[in-house]
C-alpha cells in the first residue's frame, strides 16, 4: 500500500475534479502514506460531501490491521476540510502506531 492508485474517491453532491483529486492525493502521499504505509493494509477511501447547509465535508477511512480508522472534517471550504481531515488521520495513525510498537517490544 504505497501508491496513489490505492486511494478511492467518492463524491456526494460534489464533483470530484482532477484538481481536488490531485491536491488530496499529494497530501495523502506526503502526510499519510510516506509515514504510515507499513500499517495500512488495504487502501484509503476519501469521501467528499456538501450537505444541505453548504457545509463542505471531507472524510477518510484508512484500513489498518483489523481496524478501520475514520477522520471527518466539516468547514465552509473543501480545501480546509481536506487539511483538517489529513491532520486528524495523522493523529489517529500516530496513536495506532504507538500502541502497536509498544506491543512488539
Amino acid at each position: 500500500m504505497n501508491t496513489a492508485n490505492d486511494i478511492k474517491f467518492t463524491g456526494h453532491n460534489i464533483e470530484i475534479t482532477d484538481a481536488l483529486k490531485e491536491i488530496t492525493t499529494k497530501k495523502v502521499i506526503k502526510n499519510i502514506i510516506k509515514h504510515y504505509a507499513k500499517w495500512i493494509t488495504s487502501g484509503i477511501d476519501v469521501i467528499m460531501k456538501i450537505d444541505n447547509n453548504e457545509v463542505q465535508i471531507a472524510e477518510m477511512n484508512v484500513h489498518v490491521h483489523e481496524k478501520t480508522l475514520n477522520a471527518t472534517a466539516k468547514t465552509d471550504d473543501i480545501y480546509k476540510s481536506i487539511d483538517e481531515m489529513i491532520h486528524k488521520m495523522e493523529v489517529q495513525l500516530e496513536k495506532f502506531k504507538g500502541k502497536n510498537l509498544g506491543h512488539q517490544q
